[in-house]
This record gives structure tokens, C-alpha cells and sequence, in this order.
């Protein structure tokens, strides 16, 4: 999708992924930091998983990158599983760049991250999936609020592999 000449939201892909790679991790140091988490590295990125890609997007302005959504299709993703059994829709990572958060385009009149959460939803839906998941640190205020804005509740409460309070967000898609 293409907002203007130099702004595109684009599927991330393998080689996308491979070709800018040093910017995805820059990111996700950046982001991850100001909450005390490890930032993924460039092996965390090149990891390979079922729907990885298929579902993931990210923001570019020109060749700079300025936010991503890392989004998966799983059966059996944190929490409950379905009663149908159905495959569950799961955003594994979003980062913005934090001068470009919160930032209204004049596409939609949406936020960079509205539009990848947007476009996520529209794949997911796509496929016929019923229904999206994501863990967020319990301390991440300005995460859990955003997510709430976006629809998802609060399900349940969790601890991550590092002992860390979580909570598990859900929303009927």
C-alpha cells in the first residue's frame, strides 16, 4: 500500500528481511531498551517459523524503515485454545521508531502503527481467521493502552520465560 511517492507499507518478506536487516535491529534496540527488554538480534530475525512472513509487514519512508509488525497464524498460541479449534492470528513484535509514534497520516487518519495492526487484521481476515492474540509486559503502560484502543482485552494473566508479568490481549476479528 502506498501512501505517498516515498511512504509504503510492504509485506515483509524473507529477502526484504535479509536486505535491510541492520535497520530492523536498530529498531528493535531501540525499542525494546526503553522498556528494559532485550532487543531482537539479527538471529532472533532470522529465525524461520510457519507464517512468519506471510503475516508481517512493516513501514518504509523512501529506504528508511520506520516501524514493523512481526505476526503469525498458529493453532495453538498462548492462552486458551479455541473452542473451534480454529488457527489463531498472533503479533509477535511491533516497533515504531519513537518519532514517528502516535503521528496521524493523512491516509485514513491513522497512526503508522494503527495501519500495520490494520493491515495484519486484513490478512488474517483473509484467511478466514476468527480471532488475534499478543502478550505485553504488564509494565508497558503506553503498549497496553494502545492495544486497548485498538480493541483487544485483557484475557489473562501470564509470566513470560523470564518471569516477567505479562498479559495475554485478544480480539474477535
Amino acid at each position: 500500500m502506498v501512501y505517498n511517492e516515498d511512504m509504503k507499507l510492504k509485506q515483509l518478506t524473507k529477502k526484504e528481511l535479509i536486505n535491510n536487516i541492520d535497520q530492523f535491529v536498530c529498531i528493535s534496540k531501540i525499542c525494546w531498551e526503553e522498556i528494559g527488554e532485550e532487543p531482537w538480534l539479527e538471529n532472533n530475525f532470522k529465525s524461520d517459523y510457519q507464517g512468519k512472513w506471510e503475516y508481517s509487514n512493516f513501514f518504509i519512508n523512501k529506504q528508511t524503515i520506520l516501524a514493523f509488525l512481526i505476526g503469525t497464524v498458529s493453532e495453538n498460541c498462548h492462552g486458551k485454545p479455541r473452542e473451534d479449534k480454529g488457527r489463531i492470528g498472533y503479533i509477535n513484535k511491533l516497533a515504531v521508531l519513537p518519532e514517528h509514534r502516535g503521528n496521524k497520516l493523512l491516509i485514513k487518519n491513522m497512526s503508522i502503527a494503527e495501519l500495520l495492526v490494520e493491515d495484519f487484521f486484513k490478512r488474517c481476515k483473509k484467511e478466514g481467521l476468527l480471532e488475534s492474540r499478543l502478550s505485553v509486559l504488564q509494565n508497558n503502560i503506553r503498549a497496553i493502552s494502545f492495544w486497548e484502543r485498538m480493541g483487544f482485552l485483557i484475557t489473562e494473566e501470564r509470566l513470560n520465560a523470564k518471569n516477567k508479568k505479562m498479559f495475554l490481549m485478544s480480539i474477535d476479528l
